[in-house]
Protein backbone atom coordinates (compact mmCIF):
# COMPACT_ATOMS: atom_id res chain seq x y z
CA UNK A 1 0.00 0.00 0.00
CA UNK A 2 1.16 3.54 -0.60
CA UNK A 3 1.47 5.55 2.17
CA UNK A 4 0.11 9.21 2.67
CA UNK A 5 0.93 11.38 5.87
CA UNK A 6 -1.53 13.96 7.60
CA UNK A 7 -1.55 16.86 9.60
CA UNK A 8 -1.08 17.63 13.52
CA UNK A 9 -4.50 17.22 15.71
CA UNK A 10 -5.62 19.74 18.01
CA UNK A 11 -8.23 19.48 21.05
CA UNK A 12 -10.96 22.02 21.95
CA UNK A 13 -10.76 22.70 25.96
CA UNK A 14 -13.78 24.08 27.32
CA UNK A 15 -14.45 28.15 27.39
CA UNK A 16 -15.88 31.01 25.33
CA UNK A 17 -18.13 30.12 22.20
CA UNK A 18 -21.55 31.69 23.30
CA UNK A 19 -24.17 29.73 21.60
CA UNK A 20 -27.77 31.45 20.65
CA UNK A 21 -29.37 30.80 23.83
CA UNK A 22 -26.32 32.43 25.95
CA UNK A 23 -24.64 29.00 26.92
CA UNK A 24 -21.26 28.55 25.96
CA UNK A 25 -19.10 26.14 23.51
CA UNK A 26 -15.22 25.85 23.75
CA UNK A 27 -12.89 27.59 21.58
CA UNK A 28 -9.90 27.15 23.60
CA UNK A 29 -7.12 24.50 21.26
CA UNK A 30 -4.39 22.55 21.89
CA UNK A 31 -2.27 20.68 19.50
CA UNK A 32 -1.84 16.66 19.88
CA UNK A 33 1.13 14.40 18.60
CA UNK A 34 1.90 15.68 14.15
CA UNK A 35 2.01 12.50 12.04
CA UNK A 36 5.57 12.11 9.92
CA UNK A 37 5.32 13.98 6.75
CA UNK A 38 3.40 16.87 7.27
CA UNK A 39 0.61 16.63 4.46
CA UNK A 40 -2.69 18.32 4.00
CA UNK A 41 -5.73 16.40 5.00
CA UNK A 42 -8.62 17.78 2.20
CA UNK A 43 -11.23 15.83 4.02
CA UNK A 44 -11.93 13.98 7.38
CA UNK A 45 -15.25 12.51 8.63
CA UNK A 46 -15.85 10.46 12.08
CA UNK A 47 -16.78 7.07 10.89
CA UNK A 48 -17.71 4.03 13.34
CA UNK A 49 -15.70 5.33 16.18
CA UNK A 50 -12.55 6.15 14.20
CA UNK A 51 -11.63 9.33 12.18
CA UNK A 52 -11.46 8.96 8.45
CA UNK A 53 -9.21 11.39 6.25
CA UNK A 54 -7.98 11.63 2.57
CA UNK A 55 -5.11 13.89 1.89
CA UNK A 56 -3.03 14.51 -1.41
CA UNK A 57 -1.88 12.06 -3.68
CA UNK A 58 -5.20 9.91 -3.70
CA UNK A 59 -3.92 8.32 0.02
CA UNK A 60 -6.51 7.66 2.99
CA UNK A 61 -6.28 7.14 6.83
CA UNK A 62 -7.88 6.04 9.77
CA UNK A 63 -7.48 6.76 13.06
CA UNK A 64 -9.10 5.82 16.34
CA UNK A 65 -7.11 8.91 18.46
CA UNK A 66 -6.07 11.21 16.47
CA UNK A 67 -2.36 10.38 17.34
CA UNK A 68 -1.96 6.97 16.10
CA UNK A 69 -2.54 6.98 11.89
CA UNK A 70 -2.75 3.94 9.94
CA UNK A 71 -2.53 5.23 5.78
CA UNK A 72 -3.25 3.39 2.82
CA UNK A 73 -3.86 3.81 -1.27
CA UNK A 74 -7.38 4.82 -2.17
CA UNK A 75 -6.55 3.34 -6.06
CA UNK A 76 -8.70 5.71 -8.41
CA UNK A 77 -10.86 7.54 -5.63
CA UNK A 78 -10.30 10.07 -3.89
CA UNK A 79 -8.36 13.19 -4.72
CA UNK A 80 -11.41 14.28 -2.49
CA UNK A 81 -12.23 18.07 -0.83
CA UNK A 82 -15.10 16.23 1.32
CA UNK A 83 -15.82 12.83 3.25
CA UNK A 84 -18.96 11.94 4.83
CA UNK A 85 -20.50 8.61 6.71
CA UNK A 86 -23.83 7.10 6.77
CA UNK A 87 -23.39 4.24 9.32
CA UNK A 88 -22.42 1.76 6.10
CA UNK A 89 -20.78 3.92 3.65
CA UNK A 90 -18.19 6.62 3.27
CA UNK A 91 -18.81 9.06 0.37
CA UNK A 92 -16.37 11.24 -1.09
CA UNK A 93 -16.59 14.44 -3.10
CA UNK A 94 -13.96 16.40 -5.73
CA UNK A 95 -12.91 17.60 -8.67
CA UNK A 96 -13.17 14.93 -10.98
CA UNK A 97 -14.63 12.22 -9.32
CA UNK A 98 -17.14 10.91 -6.69
CA UNK A 99 -16.69 7.76 -4.87
CA UNK A 100 -18.28 5.48 -2.01
CA UNK A 101 -17.05 2.65 -0.15
CA UNK A 102 -18.13 0.52 2.75
CA UNK A 103 -14.33 0.30 4.45
CA UNK A 104 -12.41 3.34 2.58
CA UNK A 105 -10.33 0.76 0.72
CA UNK A 106 -12.25 -0.32 -2.00
CA UNK A 107 -14.22 2.32 -3.70
CA UNK A 108 -16.78 2.56 -6.58
CA UNK A 109 -16.10 5.80 -8.38
CA UNK A 110 -18.54 8.20 -10.78
CA UNK A 111 -17.03 11.12 -12.75
CA UNK A 112 -18.62 14.60 -12.76
CA UNK A 113 -20.17 15.47 -16.48
CA UNK A 114 -18.21 18.72 -17.04
CA UNK A 115 -14.18 19.44 -16.05
CA UNK A 116 -15.08 22.64 -15.40
CA UNK A 117 -17.18 21.48 -12.48
CA UNK A 118 -16.42 20.51 -8.48
CA UNK A 119 -18.12 19.21 -5.77
CA UNK A 120 -17.34 20.57 -2.78
CA UNK A 121 -19.06 19.14 0.34
CA UNK A 122 -20.82 15.55 0.74
CA UNK A 123 -23.73 14.51 3.37
CA UNK A 124 -26.44 11.88 4.07
CA UNK A 125 -29.86 13.10 3.97
CA UNK A 126 -31.64 10.42 5.41
CA UNK A 127 -32.23 8.47 2.48
CA UNK A 128 -30.12 9.86 -0.59
CA UNK A 129 -26.46 11.46 -0.63
CA UNK A 130 -26.91 14.89 -1.19
CA UNK A 131 -23.65 17.68 -2.53
CA UNK A 132 -22.84 20.76 -3.69
CA UNK A 133 -19.89 22.57 -5.48
CA UNK A 134 -19.47 25.11 -8.46
CA UNK A 135 -19.81 25.43 -11.92
CA UNK A 136 -17.34 27.41 -13.99
CA UNK A 137 -18.88 26.34 -17.55
CA UNK A 138 -20.60 29.10 -18.62
CA UNK A 139 -21.69 32.83 -17.81
CA UNK A 140 -21.88 33.61 -15.30
CA UNK A 141 -20.42 30.36 -13.77
CA UNK A 142 -22.66 29.34 -10.45
CA UNK A 143 -23.63 25.83 -7.86
CA UNK A 144 -23.55 22.25 -8.94
CA UNK A 145 -25.52 20.41 -6.63
CA UNK A 146 -25.91 15.92 -7.33
CA UNK A 147 -27.70 13.70 -4.97
CA UNK A 148 -27.18 9.72 -4.87
CA UNK A 149 -29.69 6.85 -3.72
CA UNK A 150 -28.33 3.78 -2.85
CA UNK A 151 -27.96 1.49 -5.57
CA UNK A 152 -28.09 4.13 -8.12
CA UNK A 153 -25.75 6.73 -10.03
CA UNK A 154 -24.94 10.31 -9.30
CA UNK A 155 -27.68 12.89 -10.33
CA UNK A 156 -26.23 16.31 -10.78
CA UNK A 157 -27.81 19.83 -11.48
CA UNK A 158 -26.75 22.97 -12.44
CA UNK A 159 -27.47 26.83 -10.66
CA UNK A 160 -26.78 29.54 -12.49
CA UNK A 161 -28.67 31.76 -10.00
CA UNK A 162 -26.93 30.23 -6.85
CA UNK A 163 -22.91 30.91 -6.20
CA UNK A 164 -20.76 28.15 -6.03
CA UNK A 165 -21.99 26.10 -2.81
CA UNK A 166 -19.09 25.01 -0.83
CA UNK A 167 -20.32 22.94 2.16
CA UNK A 168 -23.60 21.82 3.45
CA UNK A 169 -25.51 19.86 6.29
CA UNK A 170 -28.74 18.31 7.13
CA UNK A 171 -30.35 18.62 10.64
CA UNK A 172 -33.08 15.93 9.77
CA UNK A 173 -35.71 17.65 7.97
CA UNK A 174 -33.48 20.02 5.48
CA UNK A 175 -30.07 20.63 4.06
CA UNK A 176 -28.76 24.08 4.68
CA UNK A 177 -25.55 25.20 2.16
CA UNK A 178 -23.32 27.97 2.46
CA UNK A 179 -21.82 29.85 -0.27
CA UNK A 180 -19.61 31.75 1.02
CA UNK A 181 -21.32 34.69 2.05
CA UNK A 182 -24.57 33.70 1.88
CA UNK A 183 -26.79 30.45 3.59
CA UNK A 184 -29.33 28.01 1.19
CA UNK A 185 -31.59 25.77 1.77
CA UNK A 186 -33.42 22.47 0.21
CA UNK A 187 -35.61 19.73 0.80
CA UNK A 188 -34.16 17.51 -1.88
CA UNK A 189 -30.79 18.40 -2.60
CA UNK A 190 -31.40 19.69 -6.15
CA UNK A 191 -33.53 22.67 -5.87
CA UNK A 192 -32.21 25.61 -3.50
CA UNK A 193 -33.33 28.79 -1.97
CA UNK A 194 -31.98 31.30 -0.74
CA UNK A 195 -31.66 32.45 3.33
CA UNK A 196 -29.68 34.82 4.27
CA UNK A 197 -25.63 36.77 3.96
CA UNK A 198 -23.68 35.22 6.70
CA UNK A 199 -21.42 38.51 6.89
CA UNK A 200 -22.61 40.29 9.74
CA UNK A 201 -20.89 37.10 11.82
CA UNK A 202 -18.40 36.49 9.63
CA UNK A 203 -16.99 39.09 7.72
CA UNK A 204 -14.67 36.93 5.29
CA UNK A 205 -17.47 33.90 4.58
CA UNK A 206 -17.77 30.65 5.45
CA UNK A 207 -16.03 27.79 4.64
CA UNK A 208 -17.60 24.57 6.09
CA UNK A 209 -21.00 23.38 8.52
CA UNK A 210 -21.73 20.57 10.17
CA UNK A 211 -25.26 19.67 12.11
CA UNK A 212 -24.70 18.74 15.94
CA UNK A 213 -28.50 17.48 16.81
CA UNK A 214 -29.28 21.14 18.40
CA UNK A 215 -27.11 23.74 15.96
CA UNK A 216 -26.12 23.93 12.83
CA UNK A 217 -22.26 25.45 13.46
CA UNK A 218 -20.68 26.74 10.79
CA UNK A 219 -16.43 27.72 10.56
CA UNK A 220 -14.27 29.84 8.69
CA UNK A 221 -11.17 32.22 8.59
CA UNK A 222 -11.58 33.37 12.38
CA UNK A 223 -14.61 32.99 12.84
CA UNK A 224 -17.68 30.14 14.29
CA UNK A 225 -21.05 30.73 13.97
CA UNK A 226 -23.93 29.10 15.08
CA UNK A 227 -27.71 28.70 13.49
CA UNK A 228 -30.67 26.66 14.72
CA UNK A 229 -32.25 26.92 10.99
CA UNK A 230 -29.72 28.32 8.53
CA UNK A 231 -31.32 31.61 8.71
CA UNK A 232 -30.54 33.38 11.83
CA UNK A 233 -26.97 33.30 13.06
CA UNK A 234 -24.63 34.02 16.04
CA UNK A 235 -21.04 33.60 16.52
CA UNK A 236 -17.71 34.68 17.81
CA UNK A 237 -14.52 35.65 16.08
CA UNK A 238 -11.56 33.74 16.29
CA UNK A 239 -8.44 35.58 14.96
CA UNK A 240 -5.88 33.41 15.57
CA UNK A 241 -7.59 30.15 13.69
CA UNK A 242 -8.60 29.90 10.00
CA UNK A 243 -10.78 27.02 9.72
CA UNK A 244 -11.26 24.77 6.78
CA UNK A 245 -13.55 22.24 7.82
CA UNK A 246 -15.39 21.03 10.84
CA UNK A 247 -16.56 17.48 11.84
CA UNK A 248 -19.00 16.14 14.64
CA UNK A 249 -18.39 13.13 16.35
CA UNK A 250 -21.65 13.05 18.75
CA UNK A 251 -19.65 14.51 21.82
CA UNK A 252 -16.72 16.68 19.78
CA UNK A 253 -16.16 19.16 16.96
CA UNK A 254 -13.10 18.83 14.79
CA UNK A 255 -11.64 21.34 12.55
CA UNK A 256 -8.99 21.14 10.24
CA UNK A 257 -7.78 24.72 10.20
CA UNK A 258 -6.74 25.90 6.53
CA UNK A 259 -3.15 25.90 7.46
CA UNK A 260 -1.17 21.80 8.78
CA UNK A 261 -3.11 21.48 11.79
CA UNK A 262 -6.54 19.87 13.04
CA UNK A 263 -9.08 20.38 15.79
CA UNK A 264 -11.01 18.91 18.27
CA UNK A 265 -13.16 20.71 20.39
CA UNK A 266 -15.47 19.54 22.97
CA UNK A 267 -18.16 21.43 24.55
CA UNK A 268 -18.41 23.11 27.42
CA UNK A 269 -19.46 20.95 31.11
CA UNK A 270 -21.55 24.07 31.44
CA UNK A 271 -23.54 22.87 28.88
CA UNK A 272 -25.51 19.41 27.80
CA UNK A 273 -23.64 18.11 25.05
CA UNK A 274 -25.83 18.00 21.52
CA UNK A 275 -27.30 14.59 21.30
CA UNK A 276 -25.91 12.70 18.28
CA UNK A 277 -28.05 11.97 15.17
Amino acid sequence: MGRASVIAVLLLSPAALARADGEPISSVWRQLEPLPGGRTIMALTHAGGRLVGVAGGRGVAFTADGVLWSAHDAGPCCGAYALAWNGQELAAVGAQDVGTSHDGLEWEVDYIPDSKAQLDDVVWAGDHWAAVGSWSGGPPGGALTAVRSPGERWHFRWHSEAPGLRSLAWNGEILVALGGSSSWSSVDGLTWVYETSVLDVAPNGLRDIVWTGEHFVAVGEGAVALSEDGREWSGITLPNLSFRQVVWTGTELIGPPAVSTTCVARPSTQSRPPEST
